[in-house]
Formats: structure tokens, C-alpha cells, sequence
């Protein structure tokens, strides 16, 4: 079987934070994303008897699949500052929480060819394996302030997902998930 991922690497979305403190403050995300597999798989039935010259002994058929979802993710976290949200410039931080992927228009595409070469396919819903699934949420960056109020805050977060949104070949979801996000706020 030949599979392939097709997650899209961009998503976007927005972001809440409240203060909870001079040093601590609670967010929450609301990003959007999308993801896909591809795969390609031949068949083939029949003996290879050795003894003839015959080519037509074994025959193939051939099926393509292609699965496209949309996700929802909400990571809600605490932030710990490394100094007061009073200081001026820069100010560094570590983040933790629980995160929900939740997966929607979840559709195949499939497509069958038989050995005398009749191509049938078409289109379906389908089913994740789960269409909801936590995860742990590690990270860290930092806040800068600009000018006019501007605040950009560059983060590299790790989340571990504890289920697979879909479990079977060819549409295997990867648990581990490293982000780079950057934030703008006012």
C-alpha cells in the first residue's frame, strides 16, 4: 500500500487570554485546520503458474482512496510568566494544558479498477475512529510589546494527543503534534 499525509500546515484562529495574577494568566484557542490522506493500493489475485508462458494467469485490481477533515482545536492553558505583565518589553513564558480536537465534513473519496480495466468510484461520508480526542499540551515563547499597543507572542507548543482521530490503513492520525504559533493581540 502507498499512503501519503496531506495536512495542511497552515490553520488559523483566535485566541482569548484572562490574568489571573501578576504572573499567571489562563488562554484559550479556537484554531481551525485541515488534514488528508492519500493511498494507492494494487491487488493481485490469481497463481503465477511457472510452467506456462501464459501473462494473463495473475490479475490486478486497483483501488485509490482519499480522505479530507476539517478540525476544530481548543486548547485551553495556563501561562506562567517569567516576570511581571506590569514590565516593560519582552517577557518570556511556559504554558500547560488539556487541548480538544474535534473533526468535521469528514469525506472519502474512493475509486476501484478492475483487472478488464473498469473504473468505478465515488464519493461518501465517513467515520473517524474517534471525532473527538483530548490532549496534553506543553509549550513556551515569549510576549513582545510593539508600538500602538500591538503584542506579537511567538510559541512553539507540543501537544500529545491520547486517541487517533482515525485508525485504520491508510488514514493512521499521528499522535505527536509540534506547533509553531504566533500570536497578535492588542
Amino acid at each position: 500500500m502507498n499512503a501519503q499525509s496531506n495536512a495542511f500546515r497552515l490553520s488559523g484562529g483566535a485566541s482569548l487570554e484572562m490574568a489571573l495574577g501578576d504572573r499567571l494568566a489562563l488562554s484559550a484557542d479556537f484554531l481551525y485546520g485541515r488534514a488528508g490522506h492519500k493511498a494507492g493500493e494494487d491487488l493481485i489475485t490469481g497463481i503465477d503458474d511457472e510452467d506456462t508462458d501464459d501473462m494473463n494467469e495473475q490479475q490486478t485490481t486497483s483501488v485509490f482512496e482519499q480522505t479530507r477533515a476539517c478540525y476544530w482545536d481548543i486548547p485551553v492553558l495556563a501561562r506562567f510568566y517569567d516576570s511581571s505583565r506590569r514590565r516593560e518589553g519582552s517577557r518570556g513564558f511556559l504554558t500547560g494544558g488539556i487541548a480538544i480536537r474535534h473533526a468535521v465534513n469528514v469525506r472519502t473519496y474512493r475509486e476501484v479498477t478492475s483487472p478488464d480495466g473498469v473504473t468505478t468510484g465515488g464519493e461518501a461520508a465517513s467515520r473517524p475512529a474517534h471525532s473527538t480526542v483530548a490532549g496534553l499540551v506543553f509549550g513556551g515563547g515569549f510576549l513582545m510589546r510593539a508600538g500602538g499597543g500591538l503584542k506579537i507572542a511567538p510559541e512553539l507548543r507540543y501537544t500529545r494527543w491520547l486517541a487517533d482521530v482515525f485508525h485504520s490503513p491508510p488514514t493512521q492520525s499521528r499522535r505527536n503534534q509540534f506547533e509553531i504559533l504566533i500570536a497578535f493581540g492588542f
